[in-house]
């Protein structure tokens, strides 16, 4: 048997040609969308050393026949539809184990780079396709409320700390891997329920993926959910997560006309929905609110106090921060300073309900609240030329902002700035 074993090797050798080479390299490096998102241009090079080594394309070549087509992720979301989660994980760990038995047998004709590299390869396309069937099989049925949640015993190996590793990002299968890990586990703490509203989606993913994930795995995972999402998503949700991108090249790709396009439907949805008039040009003319009620208000039912406000949404962290110092603030004032200081938080969330929800959960029903819908595109925004949040202002006892672009609560010179206004 091992003599055949052998033979076949030799004929793979002696016939082998640029096409031929052509299977494992689609199986393992990198496509165009994967460069794009971030993937290490130097790890793809070195990758691509590694495969091309004679010593190693006779392996790879007799492994990508026999093995190729459990990398081929459309064939492989196909069968695991006509599969029960049993049978399904029960043949995955077979041909895992038999995947691993012949690198070890042939771990001395390879070069070590390509044995670990292989080794990766197998074990993280094994958890890609364990964690594809609930996500494939819910997605696909429109009328589930929750995702299909997998047996404890058969995930209780898998580790977050155990996939931290910058290096493991030049496997295919762990870049596959890295979505759906981060999905079933974030369903997992919902309890498994599915979202109904994309921009908190988008925000408690790259919440739970920071929380699990560093360095460039992390960045990888938050390029490939704008990249995925970029038709649904809105553009301040778009924003907060490109923030969230340590590398500087990966973050610019996203400057560049990614949050414009999204900009642009907003506007050309907004136009068609909207029908309210301009928002005022006029600093004493304010754009209108609408409160936890219903009902709609602006700046002016706070003339005769200051009013310190707060420009926030459900899905930015840094803005969720910064509200224990403005309760601090808060509860640093006497009761008569409380009758002449306002706390306004505006909320800029594209969803009603996510807002009201986020303002409950946060506490911060106890202050006066108000929301201008559409994201960087609302009114308030537009007229106030917001950029970023989280944003402050504070307008005086006249109705006149006097700081459009205050300084933070974590500030110790805000309650003093805002102190000496309400005197």
């Amino acid at each position: 048997m091992k003599k055949a074993f052998l033979l076949i090797l030799t004929i793979f050798s002696s016939l082998m040609s640029f096409g031929q080479t052509d299977d494992f390299k689609a199986l393992f490096l990198p496509d165009s969308a994967e460069l794009y998102l971030g993937y290490n241009f130097n790890k793809s090079a070195e990758l691509e050393k590694i495969l091309a080594e004679p010593g190693n394309q006779a392996f790879l070549n007799s492994f990508s026949k026999t093995y190729g087509s459990f990398f081929d992720s459309e064939k492989q979301y196909k069968t695991l539809m006509e599969k029960n989660v049993d049978e399904w994980e029960m043949e995955l760990f077979d041909v895992r184990n038999a995947q691993l038995a012949l690198l070890k047998k042939d771990k001395a004709t390879i070069s070590p780079s390509l044995y670990t590299f292989l080794e990766n390869e197998v074990k993280y396309n094994y958890w890609h396709l364990v964690f594809a069937y609930p996500i494939i099989r819910s997605n696909s049925d429109p009328k589930l409320t929750r995702l299909v949640s997998l047996p404890s015993v058969m995930v209780k190996n898998f580790k977050f700390e155990d996939i931290k590793d910058d290096n493991l990002l030049v496997s295919k299968s762990f870049r596959k891997l890295l979505p759906l890990a981060v999905t079933y586990f974030n369903s997992e703490e919902r309890g498994f329920r599915k979202y109904s509203d994309m921009v908190e989606a988008m925000t408690n993913k790259a919440e739970y993926a920071q929380k699990h994930l560093k360095g460039d795995p992390l960045d990888f995972y938050l390029a490939m959910l704008l990249e995925s999402n970029k038709d649904r998503i809105s553009s301040s949700s778009a924003r907060y997560v490109i923030s969230q991108i340590d590398n500087q090249s990966v973050r610019a790709q996203f400057k560049n006309g990614f949050v414009e396009e999204i900009l642009k439907k907003e506007e050309a949805d907004k136009a068609k929905a909207v029908t309210t008039a301009k928002a005022p040009k006029s600093k004493s003319a304010y754009p209108p609110l609408v409160d936890l009620a219903s009902k709609s208000f602006d700046f002016s039912k706070y003339k005769g106090k200051v009013v310190y406000v707060d420009f926030w949404a459900s899905w930015c962290g840094p803005c969720r921060r910064e509200f224990p110092f403005s309760k601090k603030m808060h509860e640093s004032l006497s009761e008569k300073e409380k009758k002449n200081i306002v706390f306004l938080y505006i909320s800029i969330d594209d969803d009603p309900e996510a807002w009201k929800k986020a303002v409950k959960s946060l506490e911060l029903d106890e202050f006066e609240n108000g929301h201008s819908m559409g994201g960087f595109a609302s009114e308030v925004v537009q007229q106030y030329r917001i950029t970023g949040i989280p944003r402050y202002m504070i307008i005086d006892k006249n109705g006149v902002i006097v700081k459009p672009d205050a300084n933070r609560p974590s500030n110790p010179e805000t309650i003093t700035e805002l102190l000496d206004l309400a005197k």
